[in-house]
This record gives C-alpha cells, structure tokens and sequence, in this order.
C-alpha cells in the first residue's frame, strides 16, 4: 500500500475501501476539490463522501476551502476525524492554469444579439436507478420539466438548444429532445457555449456553470431551493448570473414565473461582474 495517497471524490466505494486501508496502515490520504469545488453552498455532501477516510483535503481557493470548512459535519464522518481543509499552493497553480486556459477561450464572448435569439439550456444529472447524495429532482421530473420549459422558451421565439449531461444519453433520447422543440448538442460545453446567447442552468454544482462563470457568457440559473447557498456567495452570484425562482406544483411538477424567467434571459447580458468567480475558482481576471 502507498504511504501517500492522493485521491478525488470517495464517492467510489472502491476509493473509500482503498483510503481507509492506507490510513489503517499508517499511511496519509490526501484528498482534492473536484468539478467546482463546493466551498459557496452549504451540504453534507462533502462530509459524507469527500471528506470520509481524508487526513487533508486541498481547495481552489481561500474562500473555496473557507466554504467548506463551514459546511464541514464531524458527525458524518465516520472512519475518521475530520479532515484539514487548506489551499495546496502547486495543485491550485495547477487548476489556475486549466481554468485560465478555458477562461481565456471563452473571453470575448458574449451576447451575439441586442435581443436573445440562441438559449443553451444545460442539462443535470439525471438519477435513472443511481443513488445520489445530492438533492436532485427525479428523473421523470426532470424530464416533464425540460418538456414545460422547452416548449415555452420556443413559445416566447428563443432558439433552444440542450447540452446533456454526459451521463444523460441514455435517457433522453434525440426524439423526445427534438419533440419538445429543442436541437440536442453534443460536443464539449467548452467548444460551444460560445455559440448560445445566453446560458440556462438548472444547478450549479457541474464544471459547465464554472466555465460560465469564468466567461462574461450571458447566464440565468433556475432555483429550486435544492442549494443552500452561503450569503455572502449568493450575494456575489447574482452580480454575475440571474437567478429565477422554481417552484413546485401541488402535483410535483416544477414550474416556474414564466414572465420572469423571460425577462431573466433577456437582461442577463447586464450582469457581468466576476467577484463571485475569482473568489470561488481563483482564476485572476485581468
């Protein structure tokens, strides 16, 4: 077994099994923020999977790790105490550099019209039969929320096009997508988002919203009050991104104030300050 041990999210059973083994050995398990971090939204999460069988745990950045720590439960970490939450100086050098790289491929773009046309809706993931720690809607819900908001985007004269979470192939399929009144697009986020004129998100918690943030992309983020968010975050993220209310039904479907979200997509290119980016994903914005 090694004596040092590097590993990314322990949601795996196969990381856990092999974290705790190398503890148990008198070994070090080092872990790291993956996808966005996690540092400006309060969850269990992190406690019960990142942090479990971790004797240190690295972040992007200061307010990243400074997140975290508050959202830190000793009580849900069960194989050991809780873990030293700190900024590694060369692996954040590292992030920097891949975050910068699509930072700068993204700079420059934004709305292409006066008026949006293009709307990019982003997709989450979708539970199928697969467990999750997270608070995510369930999949028919996702999938009859897609069909409402879809048909009304192209209602109110957008364009819509839906990038899938890479997972999401084998549930929705091309049919249902292009029934619905959207264009499926699957090449990488990073190679097209530049083509939308405004991007719609449903959760914050992929690399997508990160890459968005990132950029000075026009974005509107769905709320459906699955997301705890620090104040101090929210504060910052509606300078950059607005934020509609969803709401439940009593039937469970999701819904939301149509006319608000209309007006969200059509000011969004308004908001534009990166505060909440750099102080999360710490990538300098020159």
């Amino acid at each position: 077994l090694p004596a040092r041990l590097w590993t990314v999210s322990a949601g795996s059973p196969w990381i856990r099994i092999l974290r705790t083994a190398v503890k148990q050995n008198g070994g070090t398990v080092i872990g790291h923020a993956h996808g966005i971090g996690g540092g400006f939204y309060k969850t269990d999460h992190l406690s019960l999977v990142d942090f479990q069988a971790c004797s240190k745990f690295y972040a992007y950045s200061d307010d990243s790790a400074k997140g975290m720590a508050a959202s830190l439960s000793p009580k849900m970490i069960f194989q050991n105490s809780a873990p030293k939450i700190s900024v590694f100086p060369e692996m954040q050098e590292g992030v920097r550099e891949g975050i910068t790289e699509a930072f700068q491929r993204s700079k420059g773009s934004g709305a292409k019209h006066s008026k949006p046309v293009k709307i990019m809706h982003v997709g989450g993931v979708l539970t199928g039969e697969n467990q999750n720690f997270t608070v995510l809607l369930h999949g028919y819900l996702q999938a009859d929320w897609y069909a409402r908001l879809w048909g009304k985007l192209t209602g109110f004269g957008f364009e819509v096009v839906h990038k899938p979470h890479p997972d999401n192939k084998r549930y929705l399929t091309e049919e249902f997508i292009a029934g619905c009144g959207a264009q499926i697009e699957e090449r990488p986020f990073e190679e097209v988002f530049q083509e939308a004129d405004v991007i719609l998100f449903d959760r914050p918690t992929s690399t997508t919203f990160a890459t968005a943030m990132l950029s000075d992309a026009p974005a509107v983020l769905m709320d459906f009050g699955v997301i705890d968010f620090l104040p101090s975050a929210q504060e910052l993220l509606i300078k950059r991104c607005a934020m509609v209310q969803g709401q439940f039904e009593d039937d469970g479907r999701a819904t939301t104030d149509w006319a608000q979200l209309q007006d969200a997509l059509q000011t969004a290119h308004l908001l534009s300050d990166r505060t909440f980016a750099d102080k999360y994903f710490s990538v300098p914005v020159s």
